[in-house]
């Protein structure tokens, strides 16, 4: 009888404590995996950009446009939002039925700013321009 209740609590220790302590590490680290490993929060800072502009640090939106497939692997590494950037902005805006204007609206900004997995939407190939 005591070997039963010896094996009733294993069963239950395991059940209880190690399956969910193993499932929680292991949908972490699968987030860890598939988690876009750059923050993002400073394209805020870039609200209202148009073609035409030069603002510095404007690269780092040039960089998630990238990560994601949007801009040529050729593009220049420059401050300057240019033409390619603002077509690739407007591909973008379609993808995520946002008013396709080409400029970083606000609902672009946030949109861009959510999280989300690391997976490309549009692939181009095996690299990146920012790796």
């Amino acid at each position: 009888m005591a070997a039963i209740v010896r094996l009733g609590f294993s069963l239950s220790f395991f059940l209880l404590f190690l399956v969910p302590l193993t499932l929680s590490r292991t949908l972490t680290y699968m987030y860890e995996l598939t988690a876009v490993p750059s923050d993002f929060s400073s394209l805020k800072n870039f609200q209202g950009s148009k073609k035409g502009d030069n603002i510095k640090g404007l690269y780092q939106v040039m960089k998630y446009i990238n990560e994601f497939g949007y801009l040529p692997l050729n593009h220049n590494k420059n401050d300057e939002f240019d033409e390619e950037l603002e077509s690739a902005i407007m591909t973008y805006q379609l993808k995520y039925n946002l008013e396709v204007t080409g400029v970083l609206d606000c609902g672009t900004v946030s949109k861009m700013m959510a999280p989300r997995c690391g997976v490309v939407d549009i692939f181009k190939g095996p690299k990146t321009l920012f790796q």
